[in-house]
This record gives structure tokens, sequence and C-alpha cells, in this order.
């Protein structure tokens, strides 16, 4: 019975657990814990901790790559504002997918913006989904890269909330890295393997 376990480690489901857990029971979750794990939350909760510095601007961009909300109105009316004829490299993430699902890379935002001004659905609308209410943030793709033998790659920590009250907090102290399997190059925009380190080659059915 789950009423009698010590530690309760669940996937779906568990949001009804928060109010019923006992004394001594845990959860592998925390309430609110979207505000950091949905990609547009979290860019909203660092825009709103950035804009209690005055030099907010400078303090943000020094971590976190230039970004914007598609589906606040203000936030992407911005983002078309600044684009020029240059078209730098762009990257397409939904905020709420994992495991690098619905990740996008292009040069070319025009056809969002001919989306939400004229509601052209174009082939990056319907290949995103978001004519059908996937909600995405915009990225800015980020140039000085730091590559292991020319492939893109990420360090991966491990840590664990053990107490909100009072907050108790431990690292494991060996991270991972992941390595894209494909050399990074912008000639294929698609290519996934060579973009994108939680993405795996599929085996030919």
């Amino acid at each position: 019975d789950a009423r009698d376990a010590d530690l309760l480690w669940m996937r779906k489901g568990y949001r009804s657990w928060f109010a019923h857990l006992g004394e001594e029971q845990s959860l592998n979750h925390i309430p609110t814990e979207s505000s950091m794990t949905n990609k547009g939350y979290l860019l909203h909760h660092l825009q709103q901790a950035a804009a209690q510095s005055a030099d907010h601007k400078a303090q943000l961009s020094t971590f976190f790559p230039e970004s914007y909300r598609l589906y606040i109105r203000a936030e992407r009316e911005a983002l078309f504002r600044q684009l020029s004829d240059r078209q730098d490299l762009w990257v397409l993430k939904p905020v709420a997918l994992s495991k690098g699902r619905g990740i996008k890379l292009c040069r070319d935002l025009s056809p969002l913006a001919s989306y939400y001004r004229d509601g052209v659905a174009t082939p990056l609308v319907q290949e995103c989904d978001i004519d059908k209410g996937t909600k995405y943030i915009v990225q800015r793709h980020v140039d000085d890269l730091l590559l292991l033998d020319g492939h893109k790659q990420e360090i991966r920590a491990y840590w664990l909330i053990a107490s909100l009250q009072p907050l108790r907090v431990f690292v494991y102290p060996t991270p991972t890295v992941r390595v894209c399997s494909g050399v990074f190059q912008t000639d294929n925009l698609d290519d996934k393997l060579a973009h994108v380190t939680n993405v795996y080659q599929q085996k030919n059915q």
C-alpha cells in the first residue's frame, strides 16, 4: 500500500499526493516544480530575477542566451522587430517536452512572423505544431561553442532536493558528459544528431 511506503517514486498522478503525504514520507517531486522544468516558466522566472538588478540585461546574458516566448505577444513582437537579413541561427524549443523532442534549428524566422501576423500556417509552423497550440520558446544559438573534438556536448550534474524547509540540497560529485554523435556543422540544420545531445539514432524497423 502506497500509504505505508517511506518513499513514493511516481511519474504520473503524483500531484494529488502532495496533500496526503505522511510526516515521514517522501515523494520524488516538489510542488510547483514546473517553474524549473517548463522552459517557458523557467525563462519567466529568470527574467523576473534579473529585473531586480539595475544591470539586469547584462546579468542575464552572462549565462543565458537571448530568449523569447512565442506565446507571449510582447516578446514575440520584440523578437520579430529585431530580425534582419543576416539570418542568425536560432533554436526553437517546445516548453514542456524533453529528450530533445520538437527542437528545431533555423535561420529564417519570417514564417513564424507571417503566421502570427497573417495566420498563414507555413510548413515550419505545421512541423512545430504551433498552430495546434504547442508553446515554444526561441533562443539565439550560442556563437562561441565549446566543442569536444568538433562535437557539441553537455555536462549534466545530478542533485537532490532533500528538504524545502529547511532547504537542503545534495549534489552528486560525479557529473556526466553527453556528446552529439554527429560532428557540429551548420550546413544541415535538420541533422539532430549533430545539434542535440539527447537525441539518439533510431534503428530502421
